[in-house]
């Protein structure tokens, strides 16, 4: 009986040095196929990259070239005009009422009229749907601010087939905040999620205060938005899971309850480990 459990012993050590092994092998495997496949994607857009710098840099050489062609080309002919007696400005030139350089600031403000007078006129060409200067209009003074999402379906027309919203349906009544709340990559996305948490916080106080007496939808991770609002929505893989406020969620212990606790209980074993 002994002999046999020093045997099993040392086939289940035998077995697991080998899946040590072999598991080391696989992540190797896939690490070097990752990279070779990630560095395949580089190679492609640095050629592509090359191929657009190269087509701009043509671009702009030859519109230069043209410039200067013309440029030299005004000289050219004006040269020929003043020795042939037709220049007014040279004999200006010669009794010194005018110099070259008056004659080039001339010159650059006719280049610079003509080009803001191309820009006027696309701008007439192709005019703004949305006058911003426009301080007249109809202001409806019956707006009702409720919003109704009903069966709510959305996707990314580069990823047609997976949907980011699966049926999304709530109803916010006027003057109500409502949350939508989430663990990272349940599909939302927040305007300050790009800022240093300097800028967020000065922009989420500034959206918090606008939000004061109007319907708002606010997605946001900060506890004190979230307590205060009227309803929070729990969000999970585009899917609606808890509905509900505050004090009714953390009641419930469910995924609300363990997205507030997951910071704290971090905070706790950050302090545990200091100390």
């Amino acid at each position: 009986m002994k002999k046999n459990g020093q045997l099993n012993l040392r086939s289940t050590d035998d077995v697991g040095d080998k899946l040590a092994l072999a598991t080391k092998f696989i992540a190797s495997f896939i690490s070097d196929f990752a990279l070779s496949w990630y560095k395949q994607y580089l190679n492609e857009a640095k050629a592509r990259e090359i191929r657009k710098s190269t087509a701009n840099g043509l671009s702009i050489g030859v519109l230069l070239f043209i410039f200067y062609c013309a440029y030299a080309s005004g000289i050219l002919f004006t040269t020929k005009l003043e020795k042939k007696g037709y220049w007014y400005e040279s004999e200006l030139i010669q009794h010194e009422q005018y110099n070259i350089g008056k004659v080039m600031i001339i010159f650059m403000t006719i280049l610079a009229s003509i080009f803001n007078l191309g820009q006027a006129r696309s701008a007439a060409l192709f005019p703004s749907t949305i006058d911003n200067n426009l301080d007249e209009g109809i202001k409806k003074s019956d707006l009702i601010g409720n919003i109704k999402f009903s069966n709510v379906t959305f996707s990314y027309p580069s990823r047609s087939d997976i949907e980011i919203l699966k049926i999304i349906s709530f109803n916010v009544k006027q003057d109500e905040t409502i949350a939508l709340v989430g663990s990272s990559g349940s599909d939302k996305s927040r305007s300050t999620s790009a800022l240093d948490n300097e800028s967020k916080t000065i922009v989420q106080d500034a959206l918090d205060c606008a939000s004061q007496d109007r319907t708002t939808i606010v997605i946001a991770h900060r506890l004190s938005t979230i307590r205060n609002a009227d309803k929070i929505i729990v969000m999970q893989k585009g899917e609606i899971i808890e509905e509900g406020n505050h004090e009714l969620l953390m009641n419930n212990q469910s995924v609300y309850y363990n997205l507030i606790q997951k910071p704290i209980l971090f905070l706790k074993k950050k302090i545990n480990k200091e100390e």
